[in-house]
């Protein structure tokens, strides 16, 4: 395993855009209720490999972890483990290919530990890698050294993906009597022209809570119809959750998403 420590100093809240993953607009900006007609089909081929890859890892895929750390979990060919303020990231090493680094994440799954938002980006990573194929995506990847970090940009760059959407104003949220915060993530409204489609990236907002890892979830939206629609997230992989309205809050009634509802914020992918 290498590991080296770093002087960079700790980024933290706030989201970078997600074009610093050199995605260049393959993604365009939705918001992400009310129950209705929820949905919308893809027929986008970076959206159709993002479900592909997902389904791909199903249930398995890399440990996670809740802080904020992207880590080795033995020797690799591809990447080293940098350490920075008790915290870590992994950056490509030197000499390697950004396809082959994001691949060996792929094949070798045991050997890394995630948080969800460094693995959702790895989902999409891989997905556009399978849709450009390997030398584009060299060349993409190329123009600054590849780095993994988790929710809290360790790395002091802007690479990592971020989430953009509809805020609240303090207290305009209550879930299970726990009270939005100003700035947290608006609730879906399909009224609004938010829509679920396969291959984008949304997020379940936890009220209250902006400073924890269990502020919420990043899952990846796979497909479904009515209430019942199936997303995936690093740990327990491909899950199907029931939503229904309460409170003008769309709610997974399974548990799966305790105490959080669906936000606004979401990514959809544009070819």
């Amino acid at each position: 395993m290498q590991v080296r420590q770093s002087n960079y100093g700790m980024g933290y809240g706030g989201y970078p855009t997600q074009d610093s993953y050199g995605w260049g607009g393959v993604y365009g900006q939705a918001g992400a209720g009310g129950v209705g007609n929820l949905t919308q089909a893809t027929g986008s081929r970076l959206g159709q490999n993002i479900v592909k890859t997902a389904f791909s890892v199903g249930n398995g895929g890399w440990s996670f972890t809740g802080d904020a750390l992207a880590m080795l979990n033995g020797p690799s060919n591809s990447w080293e483990q940098v350490n920075s303020g008790g915290l870590a990231y992994l950056q490509i090493s030197r000499g390697a290919r950004p396809s082959d680094a994001i691949t060996e994440t792929f094949t070798n799954p045991n050997g890394f530990i995630f948080d969800c938002s460094t693995a959702i980006a790895l989902v999409l990573l891989k997905a556009q890698l399978d849709s450009i194929g390997p030398q584009a995506f060299d060349n993409v990847h190329s123009r600054a050294p590849m780095v993994l970090a988790g929710w809290t940009d360790t790395s002091g760059s802007e690479f990592f993906m971020g989430h953009s959407g509809r805020t609240v104003r303090e207290g305009e949220v209550t879930l299970n009597g726990q009270r939005s915060r100003q700035g947290e993530l608006a609730p879906f409204n399909a009224a609004m022209g938010d829509r679920l489609q396969p291959g984008g990236v949304y997020y379940f907002e936890r009220p209250g809570d902006t400073t924890t890892y269990n502020q919420g979830w990043n899952a990846i939206y796979l497909g479904g119809s009515g209430n019942l629609h199936q997303f995936w997230r690093v740990e327990d992989g491909v899950h199907m959750v029931d939503l229904r309205q309460q409170n003008n809050l769309l709610i997974d009634v399974t548990g799966r998403y305790n105490n959080e509802y669906l936000s606004s914020s979401a990514m959809t992918p544009r070819f």
